[in-house]
Order: structure tokens, then sequence, then C-alpha cells
């Protein structure tokens, strides 16, 4: 396994998105970490935002 670090600056999901793009990368692998209802209805949750916009398999480690 080949690890290339890479620091991104913008929308989380937008980068992310079109970083797995441009590297043609297969998997992503993302934490998951529980916040409450509440926060998530006002903030959101980056994982679940990616889970429903990626096109690649996707594992959520808790």
């Amino acid at each position: 396994m080949n690890v290339i670090p890479a620091l991104l600056e913008g929308d989380i999901n937008e980068q992310l998105t079109r970083y797995q793009q441009e590297q043609n990368i297969e998997l992503i692998v993302m934490g998951a970490f529980g916040h409450s209802r509440l926060r998530q209805f006002f903030v959101g949750s980056n994982t679940l935002k990616m889970l429903e916009n990626t096109e690649v398999p996707l594992i959520i480690m808790r």
C-alpha cells in the first residue's frame, strides 16, 4: 500500500470527491464520530454527505 499525504482547502466533501476523481482512488475510508441528533441537524455530518455523494466504496470506521 502506498500512502501519499495531501492538504486540501475548501468544502470538505467537494474537495475529497474532486481529489478522489483526480487521483483515481477506488476506496475511501473515513472515521465517524457520534454527535447528538440536534447538532447533526444544524451542522450536518461530513461522513454522511460523503456517503450520499461518493460513487466509490466507502468504509466508515467508528
